[in-house]
């Protein structure tokens, strides 16, 4: 795990930390660091996984548009080649999940209904 320090940099640039790997440290401005200090974030890899599944949070925290926070976790990504594993560099896309039942190729609409409804029924009237 490679591990987060502040720069002597106080403010990261809108769409780059600014980051730097030096002696396996990275280096990110002091604005950014606190940040990622307040959230738990403990190393570039957390810092990365973070910015690819939160990046609106990531907006409303540093003030940015999501087209700086997006440019800004590119510019990340490929500073931290090679010093990370892949994965965090190239993530697997977010599982799909599905919302209900559907029916069978080719069934006709007629036999996904159920029974009618009784005469009385207090509901889908």
């Amino acid at each position: 795990m490679l591990s987060v320090a502040a720069s002597q940099v106080e403010h990261a640039e809108r769409g780059d930390f600014g980051a730097e790997v030096r002696e396996d440290v990275l280096y990110i401005p002091r604005d950014v660091a606190r940040t990622i200090q307040e959230m738990g974030l403990r190393n570039a890899e957390e810092l990365l996984s973070a910015l690819h599944s939160f990046p609106s949070s990531w907006m409303a925290l540093l003030g940015w548009q999501l087209e700086e926070v997006q440019l800004a976790r590119d510019n990340l990504q490929k500073t931290l080649e090679g010093h990370v594993d892949d994965i965090y560099i190239n993530p697997p896309p977010p599982p799909q999940f599905g919302f209900g039942a559907m029916p069978p190729p080719g069934t006709p609409p007629e036999k996904l209904r159920g029974p009618p409804l009784p005469p009385d029924a207090p509901f889908g009237k």
